[in-house]
Formats: structure tokens, sequence, C-alpha cells
């Protein structure tokens, strides 16, 4: 199964030119947030919120299902407002992600994101400029195009 996923991973990444990491917090999103966790979230802000998305996608089913009638209800403008609502409530609930550890690793998701990106335009940049220089030879006059 780990391969499958592997390599639908890779396969994904590699037709849309979207990272590795990218398709593997979409997959979480869809597959770890259940429908009817999805449909009462669907009208709210928190719906468009790819990080708050990932956050829910790594709580327990009881806290998603807390977090979501927050957010249904107003009581809650995003997951993370829910999540910190829920700990202040329930300081002991065990089910309850800690909320740094979300965050960090939302944090690093993003990171992880923008340095591939930038990699990525690095080397288009670099691909462009030679091909842009590729008739330049040292030492010889260029005609102008």
């Amino acid at each position: 199964m780990a391969d499958s996923a592997t390599r639908f991973t890779k396969d994904t990444a590699a037709k849309t030119g979207a990272s590795e990491r990218k398709i593997r917090g979409d997959v979480k999103i869809a597959t770890d947030i259940p429908e009817e966790i999805r449909d009462a979230i669907r009208d709210t802000p928190a719906a468009d919120n790819k990080e708050g998305l990932l956050m829910l996608a790594r709580q327990s089913k009881k806290t998603q299902k807390k977090v979501s009638e927050k957010l249904s209800t107003g009581k809650a403008k995003s997951v993370k407002d829910a999540v910190k609502q829920i700990i202040k409530e329930e300081p002991n609930e065990n089910e309850v992600t800690s909320l740094s550890f979300a965050q960090d690793t939302a944090a690093k998701t993003q990171r992880s994101e923008a340095k591939e990106l930038t990699a990525d335009s690095a080397v288009s940049s670099f691909t462009q400029d030679t091909a842009t220089f590729a008739h330049f030879t040292p030492g010889k006059p260029q005609a102008h195009r």
C-alpha cells in the first residue's frame, strides 16, 4: 500500500508540476476529513484555508466534530481558533493534537513548498537564461536582433 501511495504521489506530482508534499497534503485532507465534516464546514471561510484543513485532518474524529460545530455555528472563524477554544475548554483532552505541533507542521509544509517553488523558479530562470545566451560567443561581436 505504501508503495502504491508513493507511486501515486510521484506520478501526480510529475503530471501536475505540484510538489510531492503538496500532493500528500491534498490526499491527507481528502482522506482524513470525513464527508460529514467537510459538508458541515463547506460554507465557512475555513473550507478555503489549506493550512487549517491540514490541521483539521490531523485531529481525531471526535475533535474534528467539535471543530466543525464551532465553525458552522460561527463560534470560531478558523480551525486554529476552534482548536484553541477546545484546548481551553478541555485542557486535559488527549484527543486534541497539540496546536503548536499542528502549527509547526503546517509551517514546515509551507516553507518546504516555498523552497520547492523557489528551486523550480531558479531552474526555469536558468534554463531561460541559458537559451537566451546560447548564441553568445565570448570575444566575438554580437549582432543586434
